[in-house]
């Protein structure tokens, strides 16, 4: 497995695999889904996105503006059904599901 960080440093990021299944999972807190990319090519799964946020607080004349972007790569295995996956996106958590191919 090959992972890479982006400067945003995604806190935790996980890849199972189950008998029926390959999942990727990314701690994403902040992250709008919109600005979330996936790729599959050639088995290299990558995902990359962009964090804009701009937080106001409403007792003090303050503004925070946080920015940045990520990517991290993985190469899944050869049994990995790629024209099939799903995302989900719950709780600040984007897991993307692949199907295996059935022996």
């Amino acid at each position: 497995m090959n992972m890479s960080k982006g400067e945003l440093g995604i806190g935790t990021s996980q890849l199972l695999e189950t008998e029926d299944e390959i999942i990727a999972s990314y701690y994403m807190p902040g992250f709008d889904e919109k600005n979330i990319k996936v790729k599959l090519k050639d088995n290299i799964l990558t995902i990359s996105g962009e964090m804009k946020a701009i937080n106001q607080f409403e007792t003090q004349q303050s503004q925070q503006y946080v920015s940045g972007s990520f990517q991290q790569s993985v190469s899944l295995p050869a049994n990995a059904v790629t024209d099939d996956i799903k995302k989900e996106f719950k709780d600040g958590v984007f897991k993307i599901l692949i199907p295996k191919q059935k022996d």
